[in-house]
């Protein structure tokens, strides 16, 4: 008799979150923001370069997450890593009703 596989519990945008990212402009640091997106359960959305210089990329990172708590658990991982700070983090869903 064969064994049951549950799959993953597939992520979806029930509780989506928009983290502006101030990240070091050096080879590999968003492949670090993004590993550490998966490691923590998250599915990474939309990315956007809001401004550069040759020290910093400014980014907004669209993530899908289980819940307020895990996103919230997130942003503080991410700031704990060297060379990036997290700005702000939002609610997609509120975005959605900003400027009228």
């Amino acid at each position: 008799m064969a064994v049951a596989v549950r799959p993953d519990p597939v992520l979806t945008s029930a509780y989506r979150v928009v983290l502006r990212l101030a990240l070091c402009n050096r080879p590999g640091q968003f492949a670090e923001v993004a590993r550490v997106i998966g490691e923590q359960g998250g599915s990474l959305g939309t990315i956007e370069l809001i401004e550069a210089t040759p020290k910093v990329h400014l980014r907004d990172v669209t993530v899908d997450m289980p819940d307020e708590a895990s996103a919230a658990h997130l942003a503080d991982v991410l700031h704990g890593l060297d060379g990036v700070a997290v700005r702000d983090v939002s609610a997609a869903g509120f975005q959605i009703h900003l400027g009228g």
